[in-house]
């Protein structure tokens, strides 16, 4: 459905219409959902890092099983952060709680390649 139907199409009624109720389904139709979650996720990760990591992280992405995929600008930093994984975690869990958080995976590999096309 595109934006033009999306009024027609969910809200049929005359009169006046519940903003929560458009709001829902809009989220549903553009797909908003996923989007949501991970900017609450970078936000949270934000909040429990260390500042010291700040700057040389950050929560890139999560796939469907639940692992989030963050990036780190050196492998010292990924071994530091993945011994304290489960501590991450559950700080993570705590301040998202509906998202599923199943794993998370420090990712060296492609921190510089993004840096140089992105600001981190």
């Amino acid at each position: 459905m595109d934006a033009k139907n999306f009024n027609k199409a969910n809200h049929k009624s005359r009169g006046l219409v519940k903003i929560d109720l458009i709001l829902s389904d809009l989220v549903k139709t553009l797909n908003l959902i996923d989007s949501i979650k991970l900017t609450q996720l970078q936000e949270a990760w934000q909040s429990i890092i260390e500042p010291e990591y700040v700057n040389s992280t950050k929560l890139m992405s999560q796939d469907p099983s639940g692992t989030i995929i963050v990036i780190v600008e050196n492998p010292t930093i990924a071994y530091d952060l993945n011994m304290r994984k489960g501590k991450l975690m559950n700080d993570l869990r705590s301040l998202v709680k509906d998202v599923k958080i199943t794993n998370i995976k420090f990712d060296w590999k492609y921190y510089h390649k993004i840096k140089s096309t992105k600001n981190i």
